[in-house]
Parts: structure tokens; sequence; C-alpha cells
């Protein structure tokens, strides 16, 4: 079997490896478990799993050899190093622990970068004295470089997930179900970040290595044609094992999704706007079916035709923005129908009620003047709805300066109606963030 056809095999290998683990447990891979529910059983299978993922690795960087080679078994070369890799793996556990309790920002960046860090040093523990990447210059050269690249887009990503964490942070207390929902998905993206991040740099390590040793044509005994039979095995033993562990051992696997989809039309009014419900939420088992990341979405229609489509981050009887326990508000302005739905958006009929509108909320700035959405604006804030000043200020200060400026002039101050506290209260929203805004107002 040629240098080339290892390499192939030992890239699938990694894949079929680090993509079990994932689905079985989680990412950082680990060998502790250091979540709130541990489980002393799972700690056992992780490691079983570490030492035949290590023993892979001794074979592809220090023999230059596969799994599935005929000489693949040697017990002084396991006894040598395995014991070692093992230890590091634990050290890694620690540091990742600890990043787990230092902040997420912190937890999200670090975990990527130790990714990275612990391929490098098992990688020149197995190759030191031998032909390796850092003898040969141009391999050097090409690697230092794709790291960093790696760790760049990783760094790049982690920032793409803290936007709408930083976000639902300054806006929401701990006990929000909106927040730990918005955080739950961040880690989510983060496992599979973590994943891409894993295998992406095992690829690179495992090509480069190939370039960096002496070139061979010579037959180990094994055919590339059987070794790849016995990768196919491989698929299907890991299918299965993992199959048996997330039925009998769940913990930490994935244990299956939920998805609902429903339409919500014209409940209590017949001039009332439709809505389609899409929900989406995948489960792992951490003691108990436990969500690990959720999708929501509401599609806002009339007469058939979708109007908006609005991403939520939590189930539509979860999100309670509105003054009333309703999820359309409805007003009449000037004759005609208007409704606020979750203070995301505003339905109203234009041109003698004829027209159906909606205006979200979050893009209101962009948003041409219409006196409809400026009263219900205004009717919301004078009900107490605090949650909708964030996205109707600035509109309004384009169109009824006078009367957003009182609002702004008494939040600035931290005066805030009993109405308005009990409205923030019972969504658990932060009072200095509505300040901060009215701060950031004031001429």
């Amino acid at each position: 079997m040629t240098k080339t056809q290892k390499t192939v095999i030992n890239i699938i290998t990694v894949l079929l490896l680090n993509v079990a683990f994932w689905i079985c447990n989680d990412y950082p891979r680990h060998l502790l478990e250091f979540g709130e529910v541990t489980s002393g059983l799972s700690i056992f299978l992780n490691l079983l799993y570490f030492a035949f993922f290590y023993y892979f690795v001794i074979l592809a960087f220090e023999r230059n050899e596969t799994l599935f080679s005929n000489s693949f078994w040697d017990e002084k070369t396991a006894i040598k190093f395995l014991p070692l890799l093992l230890i590091i793996q634990l050290v890694f556990d620690g540091a990742n622990i600890a990043l787990d309790n230092a902040g997420v920002k912190l937890n999200f960046i670090g975990t990527g970068v130790l990714t990275v860090v612990q391929w490098i040093l098992i990688y020149f523990i197995l190759t030191i004295g031998k032909e390796n990447i850092f003898k040969n210059r141009e391999a050097l050269l090409t690697t230092a470089v794709s790291l960093a690249i790696i760790i760049g887009l990783s760094v790049f990503f982690d920032f793409v997930i803290f936007k709408e964490y930083d976000g639902a942070l300054m806006k929401y207390e701990p006990q929000s179900q909106i927040l730990k929902a918005i955080k739950t998905n961040a880690q989510f993206f983060n496992s599979i970040k973590l994943l891409v991040l894993d295998s992406i740099t095992a690829i690179l390590l495992f090509v480069m290595h190939s370039k960096s040793v002496s070139t061979t044509n010579e037959e180990d005994g094994c055919s590339f044609s059987v070794c790849f039979t016995r990768v196919f095995v491989l698929v299907i033993g890991i299918i299965i094992a993992g199959v048996l562990k997330s039925h009998f051992l769940p913990f930490g696997a994935i244990i299956g999704s939920h998805t609902h989809n429903g339409s919500r039309p014209n409940e209590e009014h017949l001039d009332e706007f439709a809505r389609e419900l899409h929900d989406f939420t995948l489960y792992r088992f951490r003691g108990e079916q436990t969500p690990c990341y959720s999708k929501h979405t509401v599609s806002l229609s009339k007469g058939g035709g979708e109007l908006l489509s609005l991403k939520m981050p939590v189930k539509e009887n979860l999100y309670i923005h509105n003054i009333g326990d309703n999820t359309f508000e409805k007003f009449i302005v000037k004759g005609t129908s208007a409704y606020i739905y979750n203070s995301q958006a505003i339905c109203y009929y234009e041109g003698e009620g004829e027209i159906p509108r909606v205006a979200d909320l979050k893009a209101l700035n962009t948003y041409p003047r219409d006196d409809t959405v400026i009263e219900v604006c205004k009717q919301e804030l004078r009900d107490g709805n605090i949650y909708i000043f964030e996205y109707c200020c600035d509109y309004l200060l384009k169109y009824d300066e006078e009367f957003i400026q009182a609002y702004i002039e008494r939040y600035a101050e931290g005066d805030f109606s009993a109405l308005e506290e009990r409205w923030m209260a019972r969504n658990y929203y932060k009072s200095e963030f509505v300040t901060d805004i009215a701060k950031s107002k004031l001429v």
C-alpha cells in the first residue's frame, strides 16, 4: 500500500472517529465528563474510545501505518506512547474545564486554540527524532500558514456566534428562557466548529506528514482494496456501536429530535393575520432529555400569501413580550384593525382596510412613514411595553419627536412606571439596557 493510500485511509478513519464522538458525546473531545451530570460508565467508554483513537494516531505518525496494515499491532509502541497520550488528554481536559468556568467568549476561543495545540503537541511527541514536518521547511511553512488561517477563521466564527449572544446578554437576566436558548444554540454551533477544527487540523497534519517522510511504494502485505474494505467494516462497526450506545447508554448522546409545523389562522377575529409555526429541537441525554439546539420561525400571512418570516429564539408560547397573554394585540386606528405580534411585527391594513401590511420592528428604522405604525408604537409605549423602545425610538424621532423625547428623558434617568417595572420583571428584561439606549439618544 502506498504512502498516499495510507494517508487517504487515515483521513477517512479520523473523520469517522471524530463524527462518532460528536454524535455519541459532545465536543470538545474529552475523557472526563465535566457537565452538571456525570456518568462513571460514560468515562469508562470514553477511555476505551481514546485508547483506540490514540493507538490509531500512534500508527499514523510514529510508524507511518494505518489501523488496517497487517503489522498494525506493536505492544512496545503501545506501552511507550499510549499512557503518555492519555495523560496529555487529561491535562487538556483540565484546561477545558477551567475554560468552561471562564465565560462563554474565552471558552469558545480557548477550546478552539487548545484543539489545534493538542494536535501539534501529540504530533511532536510521536515524531521527535524521526522524519517529520518540522524538518521539512516547505511543509513546516505550509502547515504554519494553514494553521494560522484555520485559527483565524475559528475566531471569526466565534465572533459571529457572540454577536447574537452578546445582544441577548445585554437585554436579559440569567433567568430568561430567551437568553438560555440563545446560549444553548451558541454552544451547539461551537461544538460543530470544534468538530470541523479538530478534523481539518488532523487532515492537514496527515497530508503534510506524508509529504515529509520518505517516499515508498512498497506493499506491506495489505492491498489498498483490502484496507478500504476494512474501513467499510469500521464504518458499519461505528454505526452499530453508536446506535447501541445511544439506546442503552445514552449519556451525552444525541437521542432524538422533534419537529412541529402548525398553522394558527384567524383564531379570534375574522380580520386577524394567520401565522405558520415551524419548530425544530435536537436533544442530547444529560440525565434526562435535554435540548442542545432549537430553531423556531414564524411566517405571518394573510390570504395565503406570506408577508414576513420571523426567527424566534424560543417557542411562541415562551416568547411573551406583549402586555397581555394574547399572541396578537389588537388596535383600532382610524377605524382600521391593526395588531402587534409578540412585539416583533406590526400587522395592519392599508388603503381603506384592503391591503395587508407587516412591519418588522427590528427593521423599523428603514420603514417608510405610516400613521398606523406610528400610532401602534405610541400606544404600546403608553401601555408599558418597554421592549419595543429599542426598535421604535429612532422611527418616532423622525416622525413624532415630541412624543418619544419624553420617554427618552425619563428612561435616561432610570425612571420607569410601575407598569413598565412589572413588564421588565415578567420578561427578565434589564432596565440598564433601556437606560443605555435612552442616554445614547439624548441631544
